[in-house]
């Protein structure tokens, strides 16, 4: 593809590749204690072509290197959320960022400290949960 670099590794892993050509789309490499990622791409990451690919692969970099006791599962892939962490209260805002059909609704899971609490979340209404000693409040806004 044009859209891949040509690369050598010298040292780095392949860690993805393209299906059809065997092309490298993300390597690592060993520094230090850690590793480098690096995605292969002539186009930047949120280029239409791999906007999904590179959002998959940095959630779940992410989600290796954080201790994550809230979190929010959203197989839509469609609802963008946020968590604020003050003392011991955590918020967490989610929004439902579909916007091909108005008031259309996305199922989500938000696990915190365990459990986990099926919520869904509206086209044009944000929600917010405000988590604090075992206990979740889930409140939604119009927008």
């Amino acid at each position: 593809s044009p859209m891949l670099a040509n690369i050598e590794l010298y040292g780095g892993e392949v860690v993805a590749w393209d299906a059809w050509t065997g092309t490298p789309m993300l390597v690592r490499n060993k520094v230090g204690d850690g590793y480098v990622y690096t995605f292969t791409l002539w186009a930047y990451p949120g280029h239409e072509q791999f906007q999904k690919f590179t959002a998959t692969w940095v959630e779940e970099l992410a989600c290796e290197a954080a201790e994550r006791d809230v979190y929010v599962i959203d197989d839509s892939r469609e609802v963008f959320w946020t968590r604020w962490v003050d003392g011991d209260k955590t918020t967490v805002m989610l929004l439902n960022t579909d916007w091909t059909e108005k008031h259309n609704v996305k199922d989500v899971v938000l696990v915190a400290d365990g459990y986990a609490y099926e919520l869904e979340v509206t086209e044009r209404k944000i929600l917010i949960a405000e988590i604090e000693n075992g206990e979740v409040n889930v409140e939604e806004y119009e927008l």
